[in-house]
Protein backbone atom coordinates (compact mmCIF):
# COMPACT_ATOMS: atom_id res chain seq x y z
CA UNK A 1 0.00 0.00 0.00
CA UNK A 2 1.02 3.37 -0.97
CA UNK A 3 0.86 6.53 1.52
CA UNK A 4 1.35 9.65 -1.00
CA UNK A 5 2.30 12.76 1.58
CA UNK A 6 1.22 16.30 0.46
CA UNK A 7 5.06 17.75 0.16
CA UNK A 8 8.09 16.31 -1.40
CA UNK A 9 11.30 14.55 0.95
CA UNK A 10 13.91 16.76 -0.52
CA UNK A 11 11.73 20.05 -0.28
CA UNK A 12 10.79 19.31 3.48
CA UNK A 13 14.63 18.01 4.32
CA UNK A 14 15.95 20.96 3.12
CA UNK A 15 14.01 23.66 4.63
CA UNK A 16 14.06 22.06 8.18
CA UNK A 17 18.35 22.70 7.51
CA UNK A 18 18.33 26.09 6.00
CA UNK A 19 16.31 26.92 9.64
CA UNK A 20 19.33 24.73 11.77
CA UNK A 21 21.95 26.99 9.33
CA UNK A 22 19.96 30.00 10.13
CA UNK A 23 21.28 30.37 14.09
CA UNK A 24 23.86 31.93 15.30
CA UNK A 25 26.24 30.70 18.14
CA UNK A 26 26.20 27.60 19.48
CA UNK A 27 21.83 27.91 20.06
CA UNK A 28 21.28 24.89 18.17
CA UNK A 29 17.97 23.45 16.73
CA UNK A 30 17.20 19.80 17.27
CA UNK A 31 16.01 18.90 13.27
CA UNK A 32 13.14 16.11 13.49
CA UNK A 33 11.57 14.30 10.84
CA UNK A 34 7.89 15.12 10.46
CA UNK A 35 4.26 13.82 9.06
CA UNK A 36 5.51 15.56 5.60
CA UNK A 37 8.87 14.00 5.30
CA UNK A 38 8.16 11.04 3.23
CA UNK A 39 6.75 11.89 -0.06
CA UNK A 40 5.92 8.51 -0.84
CA UNK A 41 6.20 5.08 1.67
CA UNK A 42 6.03 1.67 0.25
CA UNK A 43 4.98 -0.39 3.46
CA UNK A 44 6.91 -3.96 4.04
CA UNK A 45 4.44 -6.16 5.90
CA UNK A 46 6.23 -8.04 8.15
CA UNK A 47 4.60 -10.66 10.86
CA UNK A 48 3.49 -9.62 14.32
CA UNK A 49 5.67 -13.25 15.46
CA UNK A 50 8.76 -11.45 14.59
CA UNK A 51 8.33 -8.34 16.52
CA UNK A 52 9.16 -8.01 20.64
CA UNK A 53 5.73 -6.02 20.38
CA UNK A 54 2.89 -6.47 18.18
CA UNK A 55 2.50 -3.13 16.29
CA UNK A 56 6.02 -1.83 17.25
CA UNK A 57 8.84 -1.74 16.24
CA UNK A 58 11.52 -1.65 19.32
CA UNK A 59 14.80 0.25 18.42
CA UNK A 60 17.59 -0.13 20.71
CA UNK A 61 20.16 2.77 20.58
CA UNK A 62 22.79 4.48 22.78
CA UNK A 63 21.29 7.74 24.32
CA UNK A 64 24.62 9.01 25.42
CA UNK A 65 26.46 9.38 21.69
CA UNK A 66 24.93 12.57 21.05
CA UNK A 67 24.30 13.28 18.31
CA UNK A 68 23.51 10.27 16.96
CA UNK A 69 20.99 9.55 19.81
CA UNK A 70 20.03 11.56 23.02
CA UNK A 71 17.40 12.06 25.56
CA UNK A 72 15.19 14.78 25.74
CA UNK A 73 14.04 16.35 29.05
CA UNK A 74 10.44 15.38 28.62
CA UNK A 75 11.90 11.26 28.19
CA UNK A 76 11.76 11.30 24.30
CA UNK A 77 14.34 10.35 21.98
CA UNK A 78 16.11 12.85 19.44
CA UNK A 79 19.23 12.02 17.14
CA UNK A 80 19.97 10.39 13.68
CA UNK A 81 19.97 7.39 14.64
CA UNK A 82 16.65 8.11 16.11
CA UNK A 83 14.95 9.98 13.04
CA UNK A 84 16.55 6.75 11.08
CA UNK A 85 14.74 4.70 13.21
CA UNK A 86 11.57 6.66 13.06
CA UNK A 87 12.07 5.79 9.52
CA UNK A 88 12.38 2.08 9.16
CA UNK A 89 9.29 2.03 11.24
CA UNK A 90 7.48 4.03 9.66
CA UNK A 91 8.77 2.11 6.41
CA UNK A 92 7.23 -1.14 7.92
CA UNK A 93 4.00 0.34 9.05
CA UNK A 94 4.86 0.19 12.85
CA UNK A 95 4.90 3.05 15.87
CA UNK A 96 8.73 3.16 17.21
CA UNK A 97 9.82 2.19 20.75
CA UNK A 98 12.97 3.57 22.03
CA UNK A 99 15.01 1.76 24.34
CA UNK A 100 18.30 2.54 25.44
CA UNK A 101 21.64 -0.04 25.25
CA UNK A 102 25.21 -0.09 24.09
CA UNK A 103 25.23 -3.94 24.04
CA UNK A 104 23.92 -5.31 20.36
CA UNK A 105 23.23 -9.00 21.43
CA UNK A 106 22.89 -8.26 24.92
CA UNK A 107 19.49 -6.06 23.89
CA UNK A 108 18.61 -8.26 20.84
CA UNK A 109 19.29 -11.84 22.50
CA UNK A 110 17.40 -10.83 26.02
CA UNK A 111 14.47 -10.14 23.54
CA UNK A 112 14.28 -6.08 24.81
CA UNK A 113 14.76 -5.07 20.61
CA UNK A 114 13.92 -5.35 17.37
CA UNK A 115 17.11 -4.13 16.21
CA UNK A 116 20.01 -1.78 17.64
CA UNK A 117 21.47 0.99 15.83
CA UNK A 118 25.37 2.09 15.79
CA UNK A 119 26.72 -1.73 15.40
CA UNK A 120 29.51 -2.65 14.20
CA UNK A 121 31.73 -5.40 12.41
CA UNK A 122 32.29 -6.34 15.92
CA UNK A 123 28.87 -7.14 16.95
CA UNK A 124 27.98 -9.54 14.14
CA UNK A 125 27.89 -13.18 15.71
CA UNK A 126 26.29 -16.27 14.98
CA UNK A 127 23.51 -14.59 17.17
CA UNK A 128 23.64 -11.07 15.64
CA UNK A 129 23.66 -10.38 12.07
CA UNK A 130 24.65 -6.67 11.15
CA UNK A 131 23.48 -4.93 7.59
CA UNK A 132 23.89 -1.65 6.26
CA UNK A 133 26.48 0.80 6.51
CA UNK A 134 24.19 3.97 7.90
CA UNK A 135 26.69 5.67 9.19
CA UNK A 136 30.29 6.98 8.91
CA UNK A 137 32.84 8.45 11.37
CA UNK A 138 36.35 9.33 11.52
CA UNK A 139 38.82 12.03 13.21
CA UNK A 140 38.30 15.42 10.93
CA UNK A 141 39.23 18.66 10.75
CA UNK A 142 36.94 22.31 10.43
CA UNK A 143 38.02 25.42 9.62
CA UNK A 144 36.57 28.75 8.34
CA UNK A 145 35.55 29.13 4.98
CA UNK A 146 33.57 32.12 3.11
CA UNK A 147 32.90 29.70 0.41
CA UNK A 148 31.26 26.69 2.47
CA UNK A 149 34.21 24.20 0.91
CA UNK A 150 37.52 24.17 2.88
CA UNK A 151 40.51 22.52 1.13
CA UNK A 152 43.46 21.97 3.77
CA UNK A 153 46.44 19.67 3.44
CA UNK A 154 48.73 18.02 6.05
CA UNK A 155 51.48 20.52 5.35
CA UNK A 156 49.15 23.71 5.86
CA UNK A 157 48.17 22.28 9.17
CA UNK A 158 51.63 21.99 10.68
CA UNK A 159 52.04 25.60 10.87
CA UNK A 160 48.81 26.19 12.53
CA UNK A 161 47.07 26.22 16.01
CA UNK A 162 44.24 23.60 16.33
CA UNK A 163 41.96 23.24 18.83
CA UNK A 164 41.11 20.07 20.63
CA UNK A 165 39.60 18.81 23.51
CA UNK A 166 42.28 17.88 26.21
CA UNK A 167 42.83 14.41 26.47
CA UNK A 168 41.18 13.49 23.70
CA UNK A 169 41.67 10.79 20.83
CA UNK A 170 41.70 13.90 18.19
CA UNK A 171 45.01 14.36 19.85
CA UNK A 172 46.47 10.96 19.00
CA UNK A 173 45.14 11.02 15.91
CA UNK A 174 46.60 14.40 14.86
CA UNK A 175 50.00 13.00 15.90
CA UNK A 176 49.56 9.67 14.06
CA UNK A 177 48.63 11.99 11.10
CA UNK A 178 51.95 13.54 11.16
CA UNK A 179 50.58 16.61 11.65
CA UNK A 180 52.70 18.56 14.40
CA UNK A 181 50.52 21.52 14.53
CA UNK A 182 50.31 23.40 17.96
CA UNK A 183 47.71 22.04 20.02
CA UNK A 184 45.33 24.62 22.38
CA UNK A 185 43.30 22.50 24.32
CA UNK A 186 39.36 22.93 25.72
CA UNK A 187 37.17 21.02 27.78
CA UNK A 188 34.66 19.74 25.55
CA UNK A 189 34.90 20.54 21.54
CA UNK A 190 31.78 23.61 21.83
CA UNK A 191 34.57 25.59 23.35
CA UNK A 192 36.69 24.18 20.47
CA UNK A 193 33.90 25.89 18.22
CA UNK A 194 33.70 29.27 19.83
CA UNK A 195 37.72 29.26 19.92
CA UNK A 196 37.63 28.73 16.32
CA UNK A 197 35.06 31.40 15.72
CA UNK A 198 36.55 33.69 17.60
CA UNK A 199 40.35 33.41 15.74
CA UNK A 200 42.22 31.96 18.99
CA UNK A 201 42.66 28.63 16.70
CA UNK A 202 42.74 28.37 12.79
CA UNK A 203 41.42 25.29 12.65
CA UNK A 204 39.75 22.43 15.05
CA UNK A 205 40.29 18.18 15.27
CA UNK A 206 37.21 16.78 16.61
CA UNK A 207 34.93 13.61 15.19
CA UNK A 208 33.25 14.22 12.17
CA UNK A 209 29.82 13.54 13.60
CA UNK A 210 30.52 16.20 16.42
CA UNK A 211 31.77 18.95 14.12
CA UNK A 212 29.78 18.88 11.53
CA UNK A 213 26.87 18.70 13.97
CA UNK A 214 28.22 21.91 15.96
CA UNK A 215 29.28 23.51 12.80
CA UNK A 216 25.21 24.03 11.47
CA UNK A 217 25.47 27.16 14.29
CA UNK A 218 28.14 28.70 12.06
CA UNK A 219 27.65 29.98 8.76
CA UNK A 220 31.64 30.40 7.86
CA UNK A 221 33.17 26.88 9.51
CA UNK A 222 32.99 24.01 7.24
CA UNK A 223 34.28 20.09 7.29
CA UNK A 224 37.64 20.06 5.51
CA UNK A 225 38.52 16.44 5.65
CA UNK A 226 39.20 13.34 7.66
CA UNK A 227 42.51 12.63 9.72
CA UNK A 228 42.00 9.18 10.69
CA UNK A 229 40.59 5.86 9.77
CA UNK A 230 36.21 5.84 9.03
CA UNK A 231 34.62 3.83 11.16
CA UNK A 232 31.35 2.32 10.07
CA UNK A 233 28.01 1.71 12.01
CA UNK A 234 24.98 -0.14 10.76
CA UNK A 235 21.80 -1.79 12.07
CA UNK A 236 22.36 -5.22 13.83
CA UNK A 237 19.18 -8.06 14.26
CA UNK A 238 18.92 -11.68 15.92
CA UNK A 239 20.57 -13.92 13.19
CA UNK A 240 17.83 -16.53 14.12
CA UNK A 241 15.12 -14.20 13.12
CA UNK A 242 14.95 -14.46 9.43
CA UNK A 243 11.64 -13.23 9.01
CA UNK A 244 12.77 -9.67 10.28
CA UNK A 245 16.15 -10.13 8.42
CA UNK A 246 15.12 -10.44 5.46
CA UNK A 247 12.38 -7.55 5.08
CA UNK A 248 15.03 -4.86 7.31
CA UNK A 249 17.26 -5.38 4.69
CA UNK A 250 14.73 -4.50 1.94
CA UNK A 251 13.71 -1.44 4.16
CA UNK A 252 17.42 -0.29 4.24
CA UNK A 253 17.89 -0.93 0.46
CA UNK A 254 15.54 1.29 0.18
CA UNK A 255 16.11 4.24 2.52
CA UNK A 256 19.69 4.00 1.20
CA UNK A 257 18.83 4.43 -2.58
CA UNK A 258 15.66 6.86 -2.44
CA UNK A 259 17.49 9.78 -1.06
CA UNK A 260 15.49 9.42 2.61
CA UNK A 261 19.30 8.04 4.66
CA UNK A 262 20.75 11.73 2.62
CA UNK A 263 18.21 13.43 3.66
CA UNK A 264 18.57 12.80 7.69
CA UNK A 265 21.89 12.94 7.55
CA UNK A 266 22.05 16.32 6.19
CA UNK A 267 19.95 17.65 8.82
CA UNK A 268 21.72 16.29 11.33
CA UNK A 269 25.65 17.06 9.72
CA UNK A 270 24.87 19.58 7.30
CA UNK A 271 26.60 19.52 3.73
CA UNK A 272 29.36 16.80 5.10
CA UNK A 273 29.04 13.87 3.12
CA UNK A 274 28.02 10.35 3.98
CA UNK A 275 30.34 8.93 2.79
CA UNK A 276 33.68 9.09 3.68
CA UNK A 277 35.35 7.12 1.16
CA UNK A 278 37.34 9.86 -0.25
CA UNK A 279 37.54 12.98 2.14
CA UNK A 280 41.12 11.71 3.82
CA UNK A 281 42.97 15.14 4.18
CA UNK A 282 46.40 15.58 1.20
CA UNK A 283 49.43 14.51 2.93
CA UNK A 284 47.94 12.43 5.62
CA UNK A 285 48.96 8.38 5.77
CA UNK A 286 46.69 6.08 7.21
CA UNK A 287 48.51 3.18 8.75
CA UNK A 288 47.03 0.24 8.04
CA UNK A 289 46.94 -1.38 11.11
CA UNK A 290 45.06 1.63 12.46
CA UNK A 291 42.29 1.27 9.56
CA UNK A 292 38.70 -0.38 9.65
CA UNK A 293 36.02 0.20 12.93
CA UNK A 294 37.84 2.04 14.89
CA UNK A 295 34.82 2.68 17.02
CA UNK A 296 36.51 3.25 20.35
CA UNK A 297 38.36 5.95 19.01
CA UNK A 298 35.98 7.47 16.80
CA UNK A 299 32.62 7.60 18.53
CA UNK A 300 32.14 10.47 20.97
CA UNK A 301 31.03 10.39 24.58
CA UNK A 302 27.98 13.25 24.48
CA UNK A 303 25.74 14.77 27.37
CA UNK A 304 23.02 16.78 26.58
CA UNK A 305 20.46 18.58 27.47
CA UNK A 306 17.44 19.62 25.05
CA UNK A 307 14.28 20.33 24.87
CA UNK A 308 10.91 18.51 23.65
CA UNK A 309 11.25 16.93 20.22
CA UNK A 310 8.53 14.73 18.91
CA UNK A 311 8.71 11.96 16.51
CA UNK A 312 6.19 13.94 14.24
CA UNK A 313 6.83 17.53 15.42
CA UNK A 314 6.67 19.80 12.25
CA UNK A 315 8.50 22.60 13.87
CA UNK A 316 12.22 22.16 15.19
CA UNK A 317 12.66 22.51 18.87
CA UNK A 318 15.72 24.23 20.70
CA UNK A 319 18.71 22.45 21.38
CA UNK A 320 21.87 22.95 23.79
CA UNK A 321 24.71 20.21 23.44
CA UNK A 322 27.74 19.75 25.00
CA UNK A 323 29.96 17.52 22.79
CA UNK A 324 33.05 15.54 24.34
CA UNK A 325 35.28 14.04 21.84
CA UNK A 326 36.53 10.50 23.28
CA UNK A 327 39.32 10.10 25.71
CA UNK A 328 42.30 8.20 25.16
Amino acid sequence: MLRVRKTTLAATMTLALMAALGLGGCSLFTPSLSEDTQSVVAKTDIKSSALVTEGKLTVALDTSNAPQAMTNQDGSIAGYQADLGRSIAEHFGLDVVFVDATSAEDVLTSGKADIYLGATSSDASSKVEVMGDVLEDACAIFGKSDSGQLSVSASDLSSTTIGVQMSSASQDALSRAGINAQQKTYNNVNECFAALESDEVQYVACDMTAGSYLSRAYSDISFGGTIGSVSKFSVAALAKNSELTEKLGRVLDTICSDGTLDAIHTLWYGSTPLSLANTLVSGVVIDESDAGNNSDETQDDTTSDSADSQSTAAEEQPLTVDINDVNR
